[in-house]
């Protein structure tokens, strides 16, 4: 779940960063924040679309795998 007072501190931060000249803004915001929104990013714990695709792959096999036991055990108790 994201926390918008987290977002808000990094909006802060990103605010009291920037510098007054415009010239300056585009490399200033680069090299100060892609750092910081890196950890934050990190912090989130997210995957990539080929590793969520990787587990839910194995989750498919596991549930399929548990709905043919169950199938075996419900026949062998019969």
């Amino acid at each position: 779940m994201l926390d918008f007072r987290k977002i808000e501190k990094v909006a802060q931060k990103i605010s009291s960063i920037l510098p007054d000249d415009p010239k300056i803004l585009k490399q200033e915001f680069k090299n100060s924040t892609k750092p910081f929104l890196s950890a934050i990013l990190k912090k989130a714990d997210l995957v990539t679309r080929q590793e969520f695709e990787a587990q839910r792959n194995l989750l498919q096999q596991a549930e399929r795998k548990l709905r043919e036991l169950e199938i075996r055990l419900k026949n062998f108790k019969e």
